[in-house]
């Protein structure tokens, strides 16, 4: 199970972000298959389940009924299902031209808008969703072994170090917003390493540098638990300052200043917890002088080779009334239209995957952020607002499970957890994202936010897992 969930995700990022249907095809036939083997009954082992209460001898069927994440997701299929069978518009085209045009169906029942798959429609984002469902499922019934939990976070680590290390030698080396040396070509190409539009790069970014900081905080702590001479700890810093400089490589001025803003949080939050806690590391000064080296050099070379210049005047344009890019001025026309698509949808909303076949209604009321024709909106720029837009009062599932975990925060005080805590706050970042731009839209970003989100409410960190069988 654990060989197919790192197979998983670290083929995610690689695959364009999962953004083509082929790659979302494959990222759900592995959900379904690492689900399956997280459902095959325990070997006799015993399970080391971190929740008290649970009665060890539950099957992994038994604890998946127990999981309500599973019954909310199941939830949210079933709505999507029934918006398939009640579709109230259909995508047609006439040469070049497309549109929509009405058809008859029930009016007071979740609806749809029928169109191609390859065009993107509501069964592609059924896929997208039952494969970041069955992933998340499969973490939460079935790792119970703290060692598996660990290799799991630090090969999700390591294969997005991987990633930035690739994202550079693309920039060094091969031609401006290239992907991966590829000489396919993509409209309005803005891309890091392997990823198409560079916030979405810098979402997924910022959630590994959460992942190494949090793999920090576990190792730090063993360490002084067992009073051990050295610990991994300081690699993980390491890797969270080269990932801090390949999002400012990404020319993302949100993603550059939410990573900026953990970081800052992250070091205010050690220097608090040591304080409180008293605790002094007994790892030689020779080894913390020697990787303070390394992360000093990654500085140096960062800052020599990133182009500042260019990172600054995209911040520029924030202040720059006058000469502000179209991704600025458009959002706000963008934000206003999708309000009022949202008002018109509620609570049927007009489908998963359907908004961007029913937005050019509302957004021919703002000429100027299209500029006629020349600029095509395909996403709200907004996850707060395109989500129940699209599924209308069947986002409530979504919401619930949100609030499920905060639920589980606040009872296994995360806030007394370093590991956990780091977690949590990387897990914010995404959240705060998606307040202008549309990080869940992307099947790597939001299947990897799920199962980082079910490792920190499951099972707090991860020496929750029981000392038994390391």
């Amino acid at each position: 199970m654990l060989v197919v969930l790192i197979l998983h995700l670290c083929f995610l990022p690689w695959a364009l972000g999962t953004r083509d249907s082929w790659s979302q095809l494959t990222s759900l036939a592995l959900a379904i298959t690492g689900f399956i083997v997280a459902l095959w009954p325990d070997s006799g082992f015993g399970s080391q389940f971190s929740d008290p209460s649970a009665p060890r001898s539950l099957t992994p069927f038994a604890r998946l009924l127990r999981f309500p994440p599973f019954w909310l997701g199941l939830a949210l299929l079933g709505y999507i299902g029934i918006q398939a069978c009640n579709p109230s518009l259909r995508y047609v085209t006439a040469g070049v031209r497309w549109g929509v045009t009405a058809v008859p169906n029930i009016a007071w029942l979740p609806t749809s808008i029928v169109a191609p798959f390859e065009r993107f429609n509501l069964w592609r984002q059924f896929i997208i969703y039952a494969a970041a469902w069955l992933m998340l499922c499969t973490v939460g019934v079935g790792l119970s072994r703290r060692r598996s939990l660990v290799v799991l976070l630090t090969a999700l680590g390591v294969n997005g170090l991987v990633l930035v290390l690739v994202g550079f030698l693309v920039r060094l080396t091969g031609k401006p917003n290239q992907v991966l040396w590829l000489e396919q070509t993509f409209r309005g190409n803005t891309s890091f390493a392997s990823f198409i539009y560079r916030n979405h790069a810098a979402a997924y970014l910022c959630l590994i540098a959460a992942v190494m900081l949090t793999l920090a905080a576990r190792y730090r702590e063993r360490a002084l638990r067992e009073h051990a001479q050295s610990s991994p700890a300081l690699l993980g810093v390491l890797g969270a300052l080269m990932v801090f400089f390949a999002v400012i490589f990404t020319y993302s001025r949100t993603g550059t200043v939410l990573l900026s803003g953990y970081l800052a949080a992250a070091a205010i939050i050690f220097v608090v917890h040591r304080a409180l806690t008293g605790s002094e590391s007994s790892t030689p000064r020779v080894v913390t002088t020697t990787i303070a080296v390394m992360i000093g050099a990654v500085v140096i070379f960062a800052a020599a080779q990133v182009d500042f210049s260019r990172a600054m005047n995209r911040f520029e344009s924030l202040v720059d009334t006058e000469n502000r890019d179209s991704s600025i001025t458009g959002r706000t026309d963008v934000y206003a239209a999708s309000r009022e698509m949202l008002s018109e949808s509620w609570p049927r909303g007009v489908g998963a995957g359907g908004f961007r076949h029913r937005f050019p209604k509302y957004l021919r009321r703002y000429p100027a952020s299209y500029q006629n024709g020349k600029l095509f909106w395909e996403n709200a720029h907004n996850d707060w607002l395109q989500i129940p837009i699209e599924l209308g009062v069947g986002a409530s599932f979504i919401l619930a499970g949100l609030g499920w975990g905060v639920w589980r925060l606040i009872r296994i005080a995360a806030w007394r957890r370093l590991p956990l805590l780091l977690l949590a706050l990387g897990l914010l970042q995404t959240l705060a994202h998606a307040v202008v731009d549309f990080p869940f839209q992307n099947p790597a970003i939001l299947t990897t936010w799920l199962v980082l989100g079910v490792i920190a409410v499951r099972y707090g960190s991860p020496d929750d897992l029981g000392r038994a069988r390391r």
